[in-house]
């Protein structure tokens, strides 16, 4: 890990990088360590400038809002943190930087401002296309996931403003039919988006779930072949999700039932291997 020995030298390396960094803890960890050196400094200042920092990036989101267990940090911003926030986001160019600023800011309850959830869309957008094409280069990596997290927090926001809502869900139709299927987050980055689809009735026509069911069947497929118990699991989630799919349809494309059937005496056989596995006498190892 690159060392930083202040603030100003971190924001530069984060200004170029941040895409970099898979997950906002990594960055906060990056802060973390500038702190510490800061405290030993007795630089005050600048090291209550670098935990305000270390907060910002530890924090989690659920689609569009600060998860609560993170309460017991939001609860400590302050006029200074949250000016501290505002001028960061003015002086950063960086999309994840940005989504991270403005959606805190868009986080006070009682202040917020529109413009800030549109800058966090924006950004948000942006970011998912750069760590997508970090998961197709990594595709074992944690990118997908970031892909992931930046969709998903686009959409929440766009549904509470209706700001670029129809470019947001174009967005999430392209991911669900065109996410890398390499990608060790491929069945996950679906199931959610899909799962999104049918349970927010308010904004997803029955007409825009047409042939999502194929979707699912197509991975499940993909999932059942591998004969890897993980992915086998998987795949009966998905003939789940492309079940309830027919049913709000109102039709039967496959037959799902067999298909779930069919994973289960897989699982049975994979797992019968392996007990036949750990039962080989001893005197066949070496």
């Amino acid at each position: 890990m690159a060392q930083f020995n202040n603030l100003k030298s971190l924001y530069d390396h984060l200004e170029r990088q941040a895409t970099n960094y898979a997950g906002g803890h990594r960055i906060s960890s990056l802060f973390g360590a500038v702190y510490k050196l800061k405290e030993a400094e007795d630089n005050r200042n600048e090291a209550d400038q670098t935990l305000w920092e270390c907060w910002f990036f530890g924090l989690k989101f659920t689609p569009g809002d600060v998860e609560n267990w993170c309460s017991h940090i939001t609860e400590r911003f302050n006029q200074p943190i949250y000016t501290h926030v505002a001028e960061r986001l003015m002086s950063t160019r960086n999309s994840v930087l940005r989504a991270r600023y403005a959606h805190i800011l868009w986080g006070r309850a009682k202040q917020r401002e529109i413009g800030h959830a549109r800058i966090a869309i924006d950004s948000y957008l942006e970011a998912g296309k750069a760590y997508e094409i970090r998961d197709k280069k990594e595709p074992q990596g944690l990118w997908g996931l970031e892909v992931l997290f930046a969709i998903r927090n686009a959409y929440g926001l766009a549904i509470r403003t209706q700001y670029r809502i129809t470019e947001v869900k174009t967005e999430l139709f392209r991911l669900i039919r065109r996410f890398n299927p390499k990608s060790r987050w491929s069945f996950r980055v679906r199931q959610e988006l899909i799962t999104v689809m049918l349970e927010d009735k308010q904004q997803f026509e029955i007409s825009e779930l047409a042939g999502l069911q194929e979707v699912c069947w197509r991975l499940a497929d993909v999932g059942m072949k591998s004969r890897i118990e993980a992915p086998i699991q998987e795949a009966k989630d998905m003939l789940g999700l492309g079940e309830k799919i027919d049913q709000r349809l109102r039709q039967k494309s496959h037959n799902w039932s067999l298909r779930r059937g069919k994973c289960y005496e897989i699982l049975m056989q994979i797992r019968e291997e392996g007990d036949l596995a750990t039962n080989v006498p001893s005197v066949l190892s070496f």
